[in-house]
């Protein structure tokens, strides 16, 4: 078979063929485009994020054809996405102790009030992770507008009341100050805040912020290793069609990344 793009696309042969399974078994009625040059159509826009006129022109459909295409791949993907990883309560229950940070999302066109994000001085959106102690991603939030601060994002999915009720504690930054109060107004105990000293620069001190970074290290690495796709670089979405669309994408690189095997 005729691979198109197959030394540009930086996805296996095997997902590829995968994905095109599972878009046949979607559709209703034979499409005009191939399943497998759809598959690789959809993976181009996740991976290397080519515009919608970009991959229109190169693969022959209409722009709102391929728009369609994308949108067929992401859903795919994002169904194949496991459970677990949206289930707050369950990763807090299965995990007693874990790291929480938040990442900014870079989006071009959010000019949307709210999508301002004063720290990188840019718009986008702000997704929470929590990860175990080895590193590898156990829960991640829907997307919150940019502008949401990591303390109020940790309340409105009040994660500390879940991690009250599993009996976990979880690690966070000093950024996150104020967040171990749950939806009812209740305070509890489960967030426990990680800050380095930079005052003092004695043996002691500088041991105790290296074993700080050690904990901490494990929640950034996801993200840098996440933002490797080319989507979730620079995006050019518009959220004007609301949030969900924004999520669904993030699923699909989600559920990408595990299918490729890549590490956490």
């Amino acid at each position: 078979m005729f691979i198109r793009y197959s030394a540009l696309l930086k996805v296996s042969e095997k997902t590829v063929i995968k994905i095109a399974e599972k878009l046949q078994d979607k559709y209703q009625r034979r499409p005009k485009l191939d399943y497998f040059l759809q598959a690789v159509l959809g993976l181009l826009y996740l991976a290397e994020h080519k515009t919608i006129e970009q991959l229109a022109e190169e693969f022959g459909p209409s722009v709102g054809s391929t728009h369609n295409y994308i949108k067929l791949v992401q859903e795919v993907l994002a169904e194949m996405l496991p459970n677990h990883l949206t289930d707050l309560v369950g990763a807090l229950r299965e995990h007693k102790e874990t790291v929480l940070d938040g990442t900014f999302l870079f989006f071009a066109n959010c000019y949307n009030s709210g999508f301002y994000s004063g720290k990188p001085r840019k718009t986008g959106v702000n997704v929470q992770f929590l990860t175990n102690l080895q590193g590898e991603v156990i829960w991640f939030s829907p997307c919150l507008p940019g502008a949401t601060h990591d303390t109020k994002a940790a309340r409105i999915f009040d994660i500390a009341g879940a991690a009250a009720e599993a009996g976990a504690v979880v690690f966070a930054d000093k950024g996150y100050v104020g967040a171990d109060v749950d939806a009812l107004g209740q305070q509890h105990n489960t967030i426990c805040f990680m800050s380095r000293i930079y005052r003092n620069t004695d043996a002691e001190v500088k041991n105790m912020n290296r074993q700080i970074s050690k904990v901490r290290r494990v929640v950034e690495t996801p993200f840098s290793r996440l933002k490797n796709w080319g989507i979730l670089k620079k995006c050019r979405m518009n959220v004007k069609g609301g949030l969900h669309r924004i999520d669904r994408m993030l699923r699909a690189v989600v559920s990408l990344h595990l299918l490729e095997e890549k590490s956490w």
